[in-house]
């Protein structure tokens, strides 16, 4: 097989002497779809997905605590990321918990809401350590939820040495 016909779109591609790098642009070789990569506040403007991927949209704990980037993140999803949605879209957020009142926080209290337009959320919290029983969990309390990387024992260390805010905030769910 030929490699010529295996490469990306000339478009996005940035060379040095060593290396090629595409990193707003992932195209699938052969294929229609594309990833699209940016931050917070990153250029998606004209851009649509059929699955939009929020992953970690706070930095930090420092950051979590303010409460004016906790507002421009909210501002940024709902005017830029939300409105690029195409019909039947799906939005997955994954991140660590800083705050109640951070993005995951502020979708689960409008979902629960009631709000005719709400919406909803499939949430699934996985503990590091099993706090409690769940349909989607099969282990059982006080099990590690990865032992062969994090048992028990760096777990229980992890946590007298965070304190209990940064234990919860990576490890714990915050239902």
């Amino acid at each position: 097989v030929s490699q010529s016909r295996y490469k990306l779109n000339g478009t996005n591609v940035r060379t040095t002497e060593s290396w090629l790098k595409n990193n707003d642009v992932f195209e699938i070789v052969k294929h229609g779809g594309m990833y699209r990569c940016a931050g917070v506040g990153g250029p998606i403007t004209g851009a649509g997905g059929n699955y939009l991927l929020v992953d970690d949209p706070i930095r930090n704990a420092k950051d979590a605590q303010s409460p004016t980037i906790r507002k421009t993140l909210w501002e940024w999803y709902t005017s830029t990321l939300y409105t690029r949605q195409a019909p039947n879209a799906g939005i997955c957020v994954i991140q660590t918990r800083w705050h109640e009142g951070d993005l995951a926080g502020l979708l689960i209290e409008s979902m629960k809401s009631g709000e005719e337009y709400a919406d909803q959320w499939t949430v699934i919290n996985l503990p590091a350590i099993c706090e409690k029983e769940q349909e989607e969990d099969p282990r059982q309390i006080g099990q590690a939820l990865w032992p062969e990387k994090y048992n028990l024992r760096f777990l229980e260390k992890t946590k007298r040495i965070l304190g209990s805010y940064q234990f919860s905030a990576h490890y714990r769910d915050w239902e």
